[in-house]
């Protein structure tokens, strides 16, 4: 199983974009889009306001769902499909 532990993230490149993959406190995973669907920045997990953040206008997101709750992202971030196995965790888009 992933090293990564509860209430923290990873940024990892999913193709050619940047992606978040979130461990939340109650053992659940969501992977996300990690580029801001205001002006296409990088996009971040604020481990202490269990938010995503965007650092260039104050935009906000919902973790576990990446739907915009704050600031002028006008669309949600794209969730991705997790899946946890034994030894890995897989994440694809369907």
């Amino acid at each position: 199983m992933s090293k990564l532990a509860p209430g923290t993230a990873l940024v990892f490149k999913f193709g050619v974009r940047p992606a978040l993959l979130i461990h939340h406190d109650d053992d659940s995973w969501v992977a996300l889009d990690a580029v801001c669907s205001h002006l296409g920045c990088t996009v971040k997990f604020d481990e202490n306001m269990k938010k995503i953040t965007c650092a260039c206008h104050g935009g906000q997101y919902d973790a576990k769902t990446g739907d915009n709750i704050s600031g002028p992202p006008p669309r949600p971030l794209t969730k991705y499909v997790v899946t946890v196995e034994k030894e890995a965790i897989k994440v694809s888009r369907t």
